[in-house]
């Protein structure tokens, strides 16, 4: 059976343009799970910062109320403002 050059040059064509393919999915893989990993840890800092903040107003609620129920003015025991 004969053979030419030219379709030995055809595989070597096919297989370059199969690795490229591969190497092109596969970056796309990896960027979309760095992205997610990233966008996971920006939440996770936004849950934790928003309990924080509520966790706060809470603990402002929690002296107004009381000096309210004893009589004071609502905002004593609040540090001043320099």
């Amino acid at each position: 059976m004969y053979t030419s050059k030219q379709q030995y040059g055809q595989g070597l064509l096919e297989a370059v343009i199969a690795i490229t393919i591969i190497v092109t999915a596969l970056s796309g893989v990896m960027a979309l799970a760095s992205h997610n990993l990233t966008a996971s840890y920006v939440s996770s800092q936004q849950v934790v910062a928003i309990n924080l903040a509520r966790e706060g107003v809470e603990i402002v609620r929690n002296m107004r109320d009381s000096n309210w129920l004893a009589g004071l003015a609502w905002d004593t025991g609040f540090a001043s403002a320099p």
